[in-house]
């Protein structure tokens, strides 16, 4: 499935998705896009490594371009920095368990546990 081929409906609900998932989470209001993305991307009929591909992608470029705000409000400073170097030695080992666990689970129970990570966040983000 590419852009170009989503039209009618399709297209609607990709444009409101998006508004949603850049209202949360490029204007950093809440910083809450993943539940509403999870679920466009369960609707869209993404298989599990097009879902983990499209979403990684997305929110990379995203918090890419919120680098300089967060920068300029003072977000990101000498302490921030070095706290992500010390997390950063967990990036590869959590990269490979990622591949190892998504390669042994099939499409209906990752389905199951997305759609469970997205209701435990979602009550999460609302009970705050």
């Amino acid at each position: 499935m590419t852009l170009w081929h989503i039209s009618g409906w399709g297209f609607a609900a990709l444009a409101f998705a998006a508004l949603l998932v850049g209202f949360s989470k490029t204007t950093m209001v809440a910083n809450a896009g993943g539940p509403v993305m999870s679920m466009y991307l369960l609707s869209a009929g993404f298989r599990k490594l097009g879902f983990l591909g499209t979403s990684a992608f997305f929110f990379l470029i995203v918090n890419v371009s919120k680098v300089p705000f967060s920068a300029g409000l003072g977000l990101i400073d000498g302490r921030s920095l070095l706290l992500d170097a010390a997390l950063a030695v967990f990036v590869v080992p959590g990269a490979l368990f990622g591949k190892w666990a998504v390669t042994r689970i099939n499409q209906r129970l990752f389905e199951q546990l997305v759609i469970a990570a997205t209701v435990v966040g979602g009550l999460q983000l609302l009970l705050r």
